[in-house]
């Protein structure tokens, strides 16, 4: 990002980088299925599966930036190894939450992704945000294996995801903040959204739109 010209911001690419974007080869069999992404946006909670008090876990991030951003709805961490986190009670499962889950965060390994989706959509869940990688990102047949079998839950379930391999949202005016980023001092409903392939970019752009009016 360059600059801001009145109300009108610019955003100056690498070609390199698009180059890079553009080299991802896409496999898809048959066309995407239409899925509300305003569950993503608007949950009426948060369930943080992984949760874990570890420095820096990204877990942790999250549950801080949900609570010092003001987000209305339950937060739930669940660890079966755990009864209490941070300061709050912890759940051993999605299935045994005080309410039904309804935006599920996955902090687990990625084989460990598909049966935390099939239980949370059988629990009630609208919606999921997966962080892990390891779903042929690098075009690797075990990965792409992964990525089929995560489409066709996704697929079955109805979930809407987000993910996998990504840093998470910034949803302003529902305060759902699940961007494992400290260093984000405000958030401001407005116009404008940002969707990146670039969890960095995306970051670096959020963070200058409110400076730039």
């Amino acid at each position: 990002m360059r600059g801001a010209v009145g109300r009108r911001v610019e955003l100056h690419f690498s070609t390199a980088l698009i180059g890079m974007v553009r080299s991802f080869p896409v496999h898809r069999s048959e066309p995407m299925p239409q899925h509300d992404a305003s569950t993503l946006l608007r949950p009426r909670n948060i369930v943080l599966v992984g949760a874990s008090d570890r420095p820096r876990h990204w877990s942790g991030r999250v549950f801080e930036n949900l609570r010092r951003f003001g987000f209305k709805g339950g937060v739930y961490p669940v660890n079966p190894k755990r009864n209490d986190i941070w300061g709050v009670p912890c759940y051993p499962s999605v299935r045994e939450l005080p309410e039904a889950p309804d935006h599920v965060v996955s902090f687990l390994p990625a084989d460990l992704v598909f049966g935390l989706m099939e239980e949370s959509a059988r629990a009630g869940a609208r919606s999921a945000l997966v962080f892990a990688g390891g779903f042929g990102e690098g075009g690797d047949p075990a990965g792409r294996a992964r990525a089929a079998r995560l489409a066709a839950i996704v697929r079955d379930t109805g979930l809407a995801l987000c993910g996998p391999n990504c840093l998470g949202n910034v949803a302003a005016p529902s305060c759902a903040v699940t961007l494992p980023d400290d260093g984000l001092e405000t958030i401001e409903a407005g116009p404008v959204a940002v969707i990146a392939q670039s969890g960095g970019l995306c970051v670096a752009s959020t963070a200058s739109l409110p400076s730039a009016g």
